[in-house]
């Protein structure tokens, strides 16, 4: 029980470090959540979600190698946190309809 609560804390705590990183996305200010993600990544190299979402920021900003290269890395490492897994589908949707747009 202890270990479930110090869990949902870590969520919530996570949450928070990553809600500014979404509002700059959700905004379309790509500039400022690649600056957020480094922030936080700064921190808390290993936080998987940041990672990914610094790459949507990079794919948005036009860096496909460099979003690429991040999503192949945090997919070797078998993520399993739904924000994790949830940020790297909204990527691969987005490098799919690049990819469809340029045909």
């Amino acid at each position: 029980m202890a270990s479930n609560k110090q869990s949902h804390a870590d969520n919530v705590v996570n949450e928070r470090r990553l809600r500014p990183i979404y509002d700059r996305l959700d905004n379309g200010n790509n500039k400022k959540a690649l600056q957020e993600a480094d922030k936080v990544l700064k921190k808390h190299p290993g936080n998987q979600c940041a990672r990914v979402l610094k790459a949507l920021a990079l794919l948005r900003l036009g860096k496909e190698d460099e979003c690429q290269s991040i999503i192949d890395k945090v997919r070797s490492e078998v993520p399993c946190e739904d924000s994790t897994l949830q940020a790297m589908s909204i990527c691969y949707r987005e490098i799919q309809q690049r990819k469809f747009s340029d045909i």
